[in-house]
């Protein structure tokens, strides 16, 4: 049954290709479903390094004050929670 979801085409070696089948065969699933997997954890790690690199950048930038997360939040009363 024809799929409506965009399709990518990459080519990689033989030996990259065996290592996926072998993971996916492991895996109980797709070449294509395993591929996907590991593709969707790359962008994860991806965005969560940039994420770190930012806030590492803010630091870096800031004063260096800070205030205890359970201090700031002692100051709101139990209705603006």
């Amino acid at each position: 049954m024809p799929t409506s979801k965009p399709r990518i085409n990459i080519t990689v070696t033989d030996e990259f290709y065996e290592k996926l089948k072998l993971l996916a065969a492991q895996s109980h699933t797709t070449v294509a479903g395993f591929g996907l997997k590991l593709m969707e954890e790359a962008i994860e790690m991806y965005e969560d390094k940039k994420w770190s690199e930012i806030g590492e950048e803010r630091l870096k930038q800031s004063s260096g004050e800070y205030e205890d997360h359970d201090e700031v939040w002692s100051h709101l009363d139990d209705e603006e929670r």
